[in-house]
């Protein structure tokens, strides 16, 4: 009993050691299932590269986007000032929500 437990606290600490020597390495880092090893150079020139220029106009105009959708659903679903076309499309969903469920 006494032999199992130290073999279960040894095999533990091997266990930490392992994995602390894992995380602390720099110079290795894993990608998906294969791991790719790289050198602190390289690793710097890949962080000082800008961001696309694409990718950083997009996240700038995503709020821009999202409102001129919102317009041109307006747009698009126009309607006398008595008919509230969200509550009959919030309507109409969960009608065919609840014939969907029942079948």
């Amino acid at each position: 009993m006494k032999n199992t437990k130290i073999i279960y606290e040894a095999i533990i600490v091997i266990s930490l050691i392992i994995t602390i020597i894992f995380l602390n390495d720099k110079s290795e880092y894993k990608m998906g299932s294969s791991r790719i090893f790289i050198n602190e150079n390289e690793l710097k020139e890949s962080i000082d590269r800008p961001v696309p220029t694409d990718i950083a106009n997009r996240k700038k105009d995503r709020k821009l986007f999202k409102k001129s959708r919102k317009e041109y659903i307006d747009l698009i679903h126009k309607h006398s000032p008595d008919l509230d076309w969200k509550k009959m499309d919030s309507d109409f969903r969960k009608m065919r929500a609840r014939n969907n469920t029942d079948e």
